[in-house]
């Protein structure tokens, strides 16, 4: 199953977020707390954006360095998606 989802204006808006910015959502959506489907929309849409905006590596990177959970199912989802692609 991809986790890619179709263009909307909020995937729109962050396409365009800055890389720091981008880990600064994905850091404050990755709370540990239950999450609805629109939370996990958009926090796939961020992650999304993320490593489409810095290249995989760097993605990775600088999730490891804000210590965002990579385990959480809907960050390694994408993790994943994109190491094939890479």
């Amino acid at each position: 199953m991809s986790t890619r989802i179709y263009k909307t204006p909020a995937t729109e808006m962050l396409s365009r977020m800055s890389p720091a910015t981008l880990v600064s959502f994905i850091r404050d959506m990755d709370n540990g707390f239950a999450r609805s489907s629109l939370d996990e929309a958009l926090l796939t849409a961020a992650t999304e954006a993320l490593f489409g905006n810095a290249g995989a590596a760097d993605a990775i990177a600088m999730l490891g360095d804000a210590e965002i959970n990579a385990s959480d199912p809907i960050i390694a989802a994408v993790v994943e998606e994109w190491a094939v692609h890479e």
